[in-house]
C-alpha cells in the first residue's frame, strides 16, 4: 500500500523541521474486554521556520503544518513504528521508547510522563537524517484509523513472507499458483485480525500482573513469618523474665503472633484474587 506519493514524501524530505509534533490529550478506550490508552498526535508548525498550510493534489493528503488536525495513536502503534524503520531503514539507530509498564498503566501520573517521553521520540525521529522521510512515518503522523490499521496489516504480511520463506508467500497467493491475485482483505477480516493481536497482548499482559503479584503475595508471607519469628522471641523472653517486665514482653510477643496471622490471611487473600 502506497500512501504518499514520490512528490509528498520529497516535499516532506526537503523541509524537515517544518513541524513540531505534540502528543497530547490521551484517552482511556475500553474494546471489548482489552483496555488501553490512546494519545493524539497533532502536527504544529515550527514557530522558527516559514510554513505554511499544503495539500497534494494527486492524494487528497492534508499535510497539517497549519496545526489542524490530529490523530489517535496507542504505544503498540509506536511499536510498530519502531520496528517498520528496521525493516525500512535497516542501520539507522532508532531513538529508544519509553518502557512498557504492566502495572499501573493507567495511572495519570504514568499516562502524562509516557505522553511526554513519545513526544519526545517524535520530534527526534522528525529531525532524524535517516529517518525523517521514511514512509512509515509519514503513514504513523498522517494515515486516518482505517488506512493506519490496513498498512499495519500490510506488513504483518510482509513479516510472516519473510519469515516464512516460499512458502508463506505461495500460500498468500493462493496455493503457489503466481497468476493468482492476492486475496482483498475485507473490512471484517482486518477486525479480527486486530482483536487477535489485542487478546495477545491482553494475555501477556495478564501474565506479567500475575507473576508481580505472586511476589507481592511471597513478600508478605515472608513479612509474616518475620512476625512470627519475632513474637516468639517476644514470648521466650517473657517467660524467662518476671513481673511487670515479663507479662509486657509475653503480650509483645501475643501481638506478634496476631500480626503475624493476619498478615499471612491478607496475603492468601490476595492471591486468590489473581487466581
Amino acid at each position: 500500500i502506497t500512501i504518499y506519493t514520490s512528490r509528498a514524501s520529497n516535499e516532506m524530505a526537503a523541509t524537515p523541521k517544518e513541524l513540531n509534533i505534540t502528543v497530547s490529550d490521551p484517552i482511556h478506550v475500553q474494546d471489548g474486554m482489552n483496555k488501553y490508552t490512546a494519545y493524539h498526535i497533532h502536527l504544529n508548525p515550527n514557530t522558527n521556520s516559514n510554513a505554511s498550510y499544503r495539500q497534494d493534489e494527486d492524494v487528497g493528503v492534508n499535510y497539517f503544518s497549519a496545526g489542524g488536525g490530529a490523530v489517535l495513536r496507542r504505544y503498540s502503534d509506536f511499536c510498530w513504528l519502531v520496528e517498520r524503520f528496521q525493516t525500512e531503514r535497516g542501520g539507522a539507530i532508532v531513538p529508544p521508547l519509553p518502557e512498557k509498564q504492566p502495572v499501573n498503566r493507567f495511572n495519570p501520573m504514568f499516562v502524562a510522563q509516557r505522553a511526554a517521553m513519545l513526544q519526545v521520540f517524535l520530534n527526534e525521529v522528525y529531525v532524524h537524517p535517516e529517518l525523517y522521510d521514511a514512509e512509515c512515518l509519514h503513514t504513523f503522523l498522517r494515515a486516518d484509523e482505517g488506512t493506519f490499521a490496513l498498512a499495519k496489516r500490510q506488513a504483518e504480511h510482509e513479516k510472516q513472507a519473510q519469515a516464512g520463506g516460499l512458502g508463506n508467500i505461495a500460500k498468500w497467493f493462493g496455493g503457489g499458483n503466481a497468476g493468482h491475485v492476492p486475496k482483498q482483505q475485507t473490512q471484517e477480516d482486518l477486525i479480527m485480525a486486530q482483536l487477535g493481536n489485542d487478546l495477545k497482548e491482553w494475555e501477556v499482559q495478564i501474565k506479567s500482573v500475575l507473576t508481580h503479584s505472586q511476589k507481592l503475595v511471597k513478600k508478605s508471607k515472608e513479612i509474616a513469618n518475620g512476625y512470627f519469628e519475632m513474637g516468639l522471641a517476644f514470648s521466650l523472653l517473657g517467660q524467662s523474665e518476671s513481673d511487670v517486665l515479663g507479662r509486657a514482653l509475653t503480650r509483645m510477643g501475643q501481638s506478634s503472633d496476631k500480626i503475624s496471622i493476619i498478615t499471612a490471611e491478607h496475603s492468601e487473600k490476595e492471591f486468590s484474587n489473581y487466581e
